[in-house]
Parts: structure tokens; C-alpha cells; sequence
């Protein structure tokens, strides 16, 4: 008996593995045929800095040897690229 129980229940995991993987398998296949590419143009992002017409602006960025913050500028790009890849990633309301 126990021989029979061990080997049944063997058989039931080995099918029940089988079952999952093929689930997988067909929910993988069905994301991929609803994703669809984008060009970069589709997630464009431009940025223009008024530094020679607001003074207030050009402050911010402007340390006290009056040389420009890098650090500033990083984080700027740093929240640019954060920003550009959400638009990119976003799903399309294209259909």
C-alpha cells in the first residue's frame, strides 16, 4: 500500500508541476502577443532651462564662487530619467 500511495502521489506532483509550468507557459505567450514596442520619439521629454532670462532660476544653480551646481544637475537628470522612463513604460492607451 504505502508503495501505491508513494508512487500516486508522485505521479500527482509530477502532474501538477507539468499543469503550472504550462499555465505559465500560456499566461508568458499571452503577455507578450499585448506588449507592444515603442519608438523613443513616443516618450520625448524636453527640458529648457531659462538661465539667461530668470535670475531667480539661474540663482538656484549658481554656488557661491558663482560656478554652477553639479549636484543640482544630476538631480535634475536624475528626475528626468525617472520621469521619461515612466512615460515609456506606461501602458499605451494606443490599441
Amino acid at each position: 500500500w504505502d508503495l501505491r500511495t508513494t508512487a500516486r502521489k508522485q505521479e500527482e506532483q509530477r502532474r501538477q508541476k507539468e499543469t503550472e509550468k504550462a499555465l505559465a507557459h500560456r499566461a508568458m505567450e499571452a503577455t507578450s502577443a499585448q506588449m507592444k514596442g515603442k519608438s523613443p520619439s513616443e516618450s520625448f521629454t524636453q527640458i529648457t532651462y531659462p538661465f539667461s532670462t530668470d535670475s531667480l532660476f539661474r540663482e538656484k544653480y549658481i554656488n557661491p564662487w558663482g560656478t554652477i551646481r553639479v549636484g543640482r544637475i544630476v538631480e535634475d537628470l536624475d528626475a528626468l530619467a525617472g520621469t521619461i522612463a515612466f512615460r515609456h513604460s506606461k501602458h499605451s492607451s494606443r490599441g
